[in-house]
């Protein structure tokens, strides 16, 4: 299941900074293994997999029910982060 590996590795990335330290910890990232390239957002496309995620909430619960994330991880945090990505 990619999206629980990718779920999972949201949770990950710098998780005690804020949310938008993480985002920009990210796209500095992807931007510096693309050569310098300007990283954009589309926000359409963030708010579309946000509204159709029912099965990415269900494995993120069921992770969690498992104790698959580190503790203290938040649930709803890491999916919009990953829904961001």
């Amino acid at each position: 299941m990619i999206n629980s590996g990718a779920i999972m590795i949201a949770s990950l990335i710098q998780p005690k900074l804020e949310m938008y330290q993480r985002y920009e910890y990210i796209k500095s990232f992807w931007s510096e293994l693309a050569g310098g390239a300007r990283i954009g957002f589309q926000n359409a496309t963030y708010l579309s997999e946000k509204d159709t995620a029912s099965r990415n909430f269900c494995l993120a619960h069921m992770m969690k029910d498992a104790n698959a994330f580190p503790k203290g991880t938040d649930i709803e945090e890491t999916l919009d982060f990953y829904f961001q990505l």
